[in-house]
């Protein structure tokens, strides 16, 4: 087991090293820049042993600077920090909508191969969500991945053609008791 107060003794033995070292190689920002980092990733470390996690922070002189240029070509900074995002146009948003319905409506049809070399991420991933599949936007794009929406895109045709067959049948069987109960409402009314 580690005795605490030696390796605290020894992390202050390495401060030590490492200010001398430092103020000895002043004017080489590299050097002290390298040796900064390195004793700081040794105390640090020892600290972590021991319990008493300080972490050391950079004592060097060396502060960077932002770049100007780049092989003698200014950098043009832009005052933002961050873009502005334009809210999509409702025009636009409704011309994507339609491309992946499009899209959505040949893709059992279309080779994978075909599929994969031919639309961009984002469009299978927009055909996968209207078609259903979870976690559309994390799965990676490949050739199970295009088999997964073509099953689910079948599923989803099997499933409305069930829905559809179910509605014809009990809309026939509501039509056949509505006869049925005006057959017998003529025969118990023949006045009519």
């Amino acid at each position: 087991m580690l005795d605490q107060t030696l390796v605290e003794e020894t992390i202050q033995d390495i401060k030590y090293c490492k200010e001398k070292i430092l103020e000895r190689h002043e004017g080489d920002t590299t050097f002290t820049l390298r040796v900064d980092t390195v004793f700081n990733q040794l105390i640090n470390s020892l600290a972590y042993t021991t319990g008493n996690v300080v972490p050391e922070q950079r004592t060097g002189k060396f502060q960077p600077k932002p770049l100007q240029n780049v092989l003698g070509t200014k950098i043009h900074r832009n005052s933002e920090s961050t873009p502005k995002l334009e809210p999509l146009d409702v025009d636009k948003a409704n011309a994507v909508k339609e491309q992946i319905q499009l899209i959505y409506d040949s893709f059992p049809n279309r080779e994978d191969a075909e599929l994969l070399e031919n639309l961009k991420d984002w469009q299978i991933k927009g055909v996968a969500k209207v078609a259903g599949l979870q976690d559309y936007d994390t799965t990676e794009i490949d050739g199970d991945f295009i088999r997964q929406i073509k099953d689910k895109i079948q599923a989803n045709k099997d499933e409305a053609a069930a829905k559809d067959l179910k509605k014809d049948e009990l809309s026939k069987g509501s039509t056949a008791k509505t006869a049925d109960a005006k057959k017998a409402t003529d025969k118990t009314n023949p006045a009519k």
